[in-house]
């Protein structure tokens, strides 16, 4: 017997790694793009029951539903693999969650026996959206958490305005359901607090006196304001618009108006052509409304905030008009160049007898900021309450403050006051220097958001986000300046000025008024980001990469998550909890221009490159589920062609004018009916029998229009009782306000 003992190696025997982590076993080629949020409960009530949600609420009723199922779901109903990834640094770690999913015991009890180093947890339970039978308080705090008040107010927003079809509602019903309200999460102890010592340091600790002293300017005539003014190459704008096939020409001049209702009854011949408003009335009544004609393509417009219940006011910013097309490309990269130059800021006054139902009286161009910075490329009025104090002049009319980005790569903050003295119809007011005035020293400010009243966050041309406390650094003498510098020389330096992403940042939002300290940021790289200002080196989670990085972004306090969109025309909710995944409400059928979503409802407003406003309401997605699609509706479609009689023949052959632009004609067809959302047309019933039929799939296809028909700016009226108007700016220079409320007349 050979008794030679056998060699073996001193090393201990482990088994082989296995990455969890392998790109090509981790992409699920059979899932969708767009992840599915699970199929929520419908809201199982009596039209005739009242709510059932009271401060009695309790987060365990919610949360303990049916036993869950342990079979898993196919891959085609998970979550798709994009939203299992939040960032490059933790994709391993939450490849290790995946597998605690799994139904391989044996893998998730040698995990687990790994302690809590073993795996990384977002903080919410990854499962729940993957069980095969969901119950509501699975799905309510799976979307926005255990939190008993964030869970609380989700379902109070729910039962408010699920009932909404696609507009909103003007009034409640009896059982106090749609109508005008404030988020409940947005407490009525919250909005006090923010009303009256949120404006302390305004109004006690000096601010005010502060702004006035540093804000410097002049009042000018009407013939010297008309040089910061767009120059239209034509004096009028021609628009078709009533009923469909009695459509009639109108032309509007610049700066003028043209009451909806009363084109409507000429086009139809029941009016009697008095200049009277209240003669074009009709027994066939239709919304109050009105059509500008601004001048040139819009750049931006927003409401002003905590304004009177008969009096509103709109501010405009355009291009500067140009009376050629540049067939050059530019020497310099214009978004990272500075263009000052002569521009101005529009502000309309819209004035009614009856609390935003009928506005008998036009539209008035009340105030002109004149100014030398460039177009306003985006401006945002202080979102938060005011009340008024003894402190305002009696003969003044304090709008609010604007802050705004202009061509120069500066961000300012202006104090923006009405003289209601002042005798004229307009008044030009030229602005030399701003309250506040401030930016990067190596870089320019792209984009700019309120996270309170008193601090502004300004996303930077470097894929940096600074922000700035605008009282203390308003304190410099500036009395006898008419730089953007102080005389100091110094600029003002931001709190807050960190790396958020390495490049260009388009877009930047807070989530105020639930989560001020929370600031979602789209850069050219492709990706949102979600930061925590208070930690933004940790705190933070990026959504999936897209191909073309939005310039549209939203937040919803009602729905606790932000709207975005993709180039595909589609309109995708990120839920706050759940940032890393996504998921889709509409679709149009063009590239998604604008976004309005309202503040004292859940509708929200869509503009697309083809000129189509699309309405919706949000709050379905929440309560139909995958089982039956979304309703949406085409509320108008304004579009744009180019006139070929322009200039005479002679002109044209001339290459001094064969790029000169033509004044064209819009026109503006309403009456679309409701119809189902379709987030994937390939998989609608015409392309599968096309699919069978020819084996091969159909093409898709994007049209491209010409910029003059886009809906570039929207926006909803924040006051409560105007919150049914809507304001839209199209690239043709035409701005359409009107009351899209239901039930608002009656």
């Amino acid at each position: 017997m050979n008794l030679t003992p056998t060699r073996r190696s001193g090393r201990q025997r482990v088994p082989n790694k296995k990455y969890t982590n392998d790109l090509v076993d981790e992409i699920d080629f059979g899932s969708s793009e767009e992840d599915e949020l699970p199929e929520p409960v419908p809201i199982r009530r009596r039209r005739d029951q009242p709510s059932t949600i009271d401060e009695d609420f309790d987060l365990e009723q919610v949360a303990d539903g049916p036993e869950v199922s342990d079979e898993r779901q196919s891959s085609a109903e998970e979550l798709s693999e994009g939203s299992r990834v939040a960032t490059r640094d933790d994709s391993e770690n939450d490849s290790v969650v995946d597998i605690l999913d799994s139904g391989d015991e044996a893998t998730r009890k040698k995990l687990e026996a790994k302690g809590p180093s073993g795996a990384h947890s977002r903080g919410l339970r990854d499962r729940a959206l993957r069980v095969t039978h969901r119950s509501e308080g699975v799905f309510v705090t799976a979307l926005v958490g255990e939190n008993t008040d964030d869970v609380k107010n989700f379902l109070k927003c729910r039962e408010k305005w699920a009932d909404n079809v696609t507009l909103p509602s003007q009034y409640p019903d009896q059982r106090d359901f749609g109508g005008m309200a404030r988020p409940f999460s947005h407490t009525l102890k919250q909005r006090r607090m923010e009303a009256t010592i949120g404006w302390d340091w305004y109004y006690s600790e000096g601010g005010k006196t502060l702004f006035e002293t540093n804000q410097i300017m002049r009042t000018l005539s009407a013939a010297e304001g008309s040089a910061y003014l767009p120059k239209p190459i034509h004096s009028t704008q021609n628009l078709l618009m009533g009923p469909y096939g009695k459509q009639k020409l109108f032309s509007i001049p610049f700066l003028q108006s043209l009451n909806i209702d009363q084109a409507w009854s000429q086009a139809l011949g029941t009016d009697t052509a008095s200049p009277d408003i209240s003669a074009s009335k009709t027994t066939e009544k239709r919304q109050d409304g009105w059509t500008l004609n601004v001048g040139a393509s819009l750049q931006c417009l927003e409401w002003a905030p905590n304004q009177s219940a008969n009096t509103q006011y709109l501010a405009i910013s355009t291009l500067q008009a140009s009376a050629s097309i540049s067939i050059n490309p530019p020497e310099t990269a214009p978004a990272y160049t500075p263009s000052p130059g002569p521009s101005h800021i529009q502000v309309w006054r819209i004035t009614t007898q009856r609390s935003g139902r009928d506005p008998h009286l036009p539209p008035e161009l009340r105030l002109i900021i004149c100014h030398e910075w460039g177009h306003a490329k985006e401006f945002k009025w202080c979102p938060t309450p005011r009340d008024a104090r003894e402190q305002d002049a009696t003969h003044q009319l304090n709008l609010g403050l604007l802050a705004g980005v202009f061509a120069d790569g500066y961000v300012r903050v202006l104090d923006v006051s009405l003289d209601e003295q002042w005798q004229s119809k307009t008044s030009y007011v030229e602005y030399k220097s701003a309250a506040f005035v401030a930016k990067p020293t190596d870089a320019m400010c792209t984009c700019v958001t309120w996270l309170s009243a008193s601090d502004i966050a300004v996303g930077c041309s470097n894929g940096y986000v600074a922000i700035w406390n605008i009282y203390p650094f308003a304190q410099a003498d500036r009395t006898n300046s008419t730089d953007p510098i102080p005389i100091s020389g110094a600029m003002p330096a931001p709190y807050f000025y960190e790396t958020i992403h390495s490049t260009y940042i388009r877009t930047i939002v807070s989530a105020y008024p639930s989560h001020p300290n929370l600031v979602c940021t789209s850069s050219s790289s492709g990706y949102l980001r979600l930061t925590d200002i208070r930690s933004p080196a940790s705190d933070y989670v990026l959504s999936a990469r897209v191909h073309w990085a939005p310039s549209t972004i939203i937040y919803s306090a009602a729905l606790t998550c932000f709207i975005t969109s993709d180039e595909g025309g589609m309109i995708k909710g990120l839920p706050l909890r759940r940032f890393w995944s996504q998921f889709g409400f509409v679709k149009g059928d063009s590239e998604v221009t604008s976004l309005a979503l309202g503040h004292v409802h859940t509708s929200v407003l869509v503009g697309f490159a083809d000129g189509t406003l699309l309405a919706a309401n949000l709050m379905q997605r929440f309560v139909m589920g995958r089982s039956k699609a979304m309703l949406q509706q085409k509320v108008w479609r304004h579009e744009w062609a180019p006139s070929t009689v322009d200039a005479p023949r002679e002109e044209a052959q001339d290459e001094t004018h064969k790029h000169r632009q033509s004044k064209g004609t819009s026109r503006i067809t309403e009456g679309y009916k409701v119809e189902k959302a379709i987030l994937a047309p390939m998989h609608t019933d015409l392309n599968k029998m096309e699919i069978a039929r020819t084996g091969i799939l159909p093409y898709m296809y994007t049209t491209t229009y010409d910029k003059q028909t886009a809906v570039r700016q929207i926006n909803w009226n924040p006051n409560e009782a105007w919150g049914g108007w809507a304001a839209s700016g199209m690239g043709s220079g035409l701005v359409r306000i009107e009351n899209l409320a239901v039930g608002a007349y009656g």
